[in-house]
């Protein structure tokens, strides 16, 4: 049990992949890699068209959706994961929901006082303008992430030079 819990942590802590790469293809690898590993039942559904976000939206909603998978490891004792990524007019929005324990987490934006981990998670959507979204219950938990759909990097909040 201990050596599959280190193999499955130790899965999640590799190094994002290249920002060129597709989105789908690494989100996917990296989900159906975690649930092999961790004997989780894994859903995924991508729309196509996240990959006409702009190179660094891409790389926040990977990095998001592995701190939220690293989530369910360290706390969810879940036996399925989803994971769901739609592109609207106006927002992208990502869901990322388990079958796991829950816990006291009130829905709404205002994310209660927790780890880095979720902290960061916020701090990443905030750069472009978004938000995340943490709701639990005593059958799992479920995060949303909304992002302005806006392809110019140059919109993107912090990154206009000064």
């Amino acid at each position: 049990q201990a050596l599959r819990e280190l193999r499955s942590f130790s899965f999640l802590l590799r190094p994002p992949p290249d920002s060129d790469g597709a989105l789908t293809e690494n989100l996917t690898a990296l989900y159906e890699g975690y649930c092999r590993r961790a004997e989780l039942t894994c859903h995924i559904e991508i729309d196509p068209t996240v990959e006409t976000l702009s190179a660094s939206r891409r790389d926040a909603l990977f990095k998001i959706a592995r701190e939220a998978l690293t989530n369910v490891h360290r706390h969810a004792q879940a036996s399925t994961v989803w994971l769901r990524i739609a592109i609207g007019a106006s927002d992208c929005v990502m869901r990322i929901r388990d079958d796991g324990v829950g816990g006291a987490c009130p829905p709404g934006p205002d994310l209660p006082a927790r780890g880095l981990g979720v902290q960061g998670m916020q701090d990443r959507a905030l750069r472009f303008g978004g938000s995340v979204t943490l709701s639990s219950t005593g059958s799992g938990t479920t995060l949303e992430l909304r992002l302005p759909n806006v392809s110019e990097p140059a919109q993107e909040i912090g990154l206009q030079p000064s």
